[in-house]
């Protein structure tokens, strides 16, 4: 579900410009390949991204999140996503590059990251997410839970059950 009230909903298909405040973006569930064409920039505050998870929702494209209170929810991300805000949270997502979190209060759940995790914002959560690479971290007070490193043996770019490995720890603070 997303927000209804107070909101803009918008169903997108192509390319997404110029958002909002207090806007609802919407794709399609029909698992037809790329929704969104190149890059989304979310440069409004309370901006939902909302898809239907990642193999139908896809943004074929960087992710760069430049406002406060994003909700990013049920899409696959073909680039990187960059996070310079605050308090966003992005949930069941496939990021195939790069994740960079250089805001604060960041959350990230049940994601896959195929690239290098960077987080230099304060206050990070990581719950039950797999990653390609242990996170680089330079902020402070960054929780991790649940999180799982994989590596894609068979190169069939998906992530089985006998491919996940160890714990990811980012309590550790790097210099």
């Amino acid at each position: 579900c997303y927000p209804t009230d107070g909101v803009t909903i918008e169903n997108v298909d192509g390319n997404i410009e110029d958002v909002g405040n207090d806007v609802v973006l919407v794709l399609d569930d029909k698992a037809d390949g790329v929704d969104v064409t190149g890059d989304v920039t979310i440069d409004g505050n309370n901006v939902t991204l909302y898809g239907h998870g990642p193999d139908s929702s896809v943004i074929g494209g960087d992710l760069t999140i430049e406002k406060n209170n994003a909700l990013v929810r049920g899409v696959r991300i073909e680039g990187d996503v960059v996070i310079d805000k605050n308090n966003p949270s992005i949930v069941d997502c496939v990021i195939e590059g790069d994740l960079t979190i250089l805001g604060n209060n960041v959350s990230i759940a049940l994601c896959e990251v195929w690239g290098k995790l960077t987080i230099e914002g304060n206050n990070a959560v990581l719950v039950g997410n797999h990653f390609a690479s242990a996170p680089e971290v330079r902020g402070n007070n960054a929780i991790c839970n649940a999180n799982l490193a994989f590596a894609d043996a068979d190169g069939d770019r998906h992530v089985d059950d006998d491919e996940l490995g160890t714990t990811v720890s980012c309590a550790t603070k790097s210099k």
